[in-house]
């Protein structure tokens, strides 16, 4: 549900955002980002059926789909099909991981190994500027991408070793004790549905053009940590709560403490 309703809501942005000549509702292309609610959806559904063998020769199935998967020009964008077969592995993955698999990643050994993995990793992009970032998208077979011969499956496969190690060296710096953000993690998929209209008017507007040099790139980070910020904020996930989890909980929290606000400070003008 949540789907059908962005993929409508999303349809209509593009009509005005666009200046379309008529209105286009298609179900099984998702927009941009809802690719992941269509991935998702299926995703839990496969895993009826890999989650009843072992996790080596179902990661190990999962994979060789993925990597075959790319051959079959008609499986791209359409239904998230391509995305669905190319992230399974990953999703895969994380069903069967434990919290204990990730136990020894918090020590300062391993912190500074992945340190140095973002290090490299970063200095090779930085020195290898022309690479087919669709690679990374996992939206496209190897035709479209023009690498249909038998290495691109290495290519791939190449990729997928790459996002492992960013993932792991990713989760060994995330905070193990409570902070004052620890509760804007369960309101990631607020931030990741809502972002898209921000974004995509951003890049139709004329102020992209200050962003341009290097040097503005910090100001776009701290842009997107604001945004981050206010799109996982209490008041925005209260409003949008009733498209995404088809709930009022939380927006009728907030209706009663404004009502109770204002007739605190109604009585605190009657009493001088």
């Amino acid at each position: 549900m949540p789907y059908l309703i962005f993929q409508l809501i999303y349809s209509v942005y593009y009509y005005y955002l666009y200046g379309q000549s008529h209105l286009t509702v298609d179900p099984l292309d998702p927009h941009w980002s809802l690719w992941f609610l269509v991935s998702l959806f299926f995703w839990n559904i496969m895993l009826l059926g890999f989650s009843k063998v072992k996790a080596a020769a179902a990661i190990s199935v999962s994979l060789a789909i993925a990597l075959a998967i790319g051959y079959i020009d008609f499986i791209s964008n359409y239904l998230s099909l391509s995305r669905t077969f190319v992230f399974f592995p990953l999703f895969l993955l994380g069903y069967y991981l434990k919290k204990e698999h990730l136990s020894s990643l918090f020590n300062v050994k391993m912190r500074s190994v992945a340190a140095l993995s973002f290090v490299i990793v970063f200095v090779w992009f930085y020195l290898n500027p022309d690479i087919n970032y669709q690679w990374l998208l996992g939206s496209k077979p190897y035709g479209e991408m023009g690498a249909a011969s038998l290495a691109a499956m290495g290519k791939r496969f190449g990729f997928y070793l790459l996002s492992l190690v960013m993932v792991f060296s990713f989760l060994a710096f995330v905070p193990r004790k409570q902070y004052f953000f620890t509760n804007l993690g369960k309101n990631t998929l607020y931030v990741y549905l809502l972002h898209g209209f921000f974004v995509k008017t951003f890049r139709e507007s004329s102020v992209q053009d200050y962003f341009t040099e290097p040097e503005s790139y910090l100001l776009l980070a701290a842009v997107s940590l604001l945004l981050t910020l206010l799109l996982s904020s209490k008041i925005a996930t209260s409003f949008a709560q009733p498209f995404i989890e088809l709930r009022l909980s939380s927006l009728k929290r907030l209706s009663v403490r404004f009502f109770s606000a204002l007739r605190f400070y109604k009585k605190k003008l009657q009493n001088g």
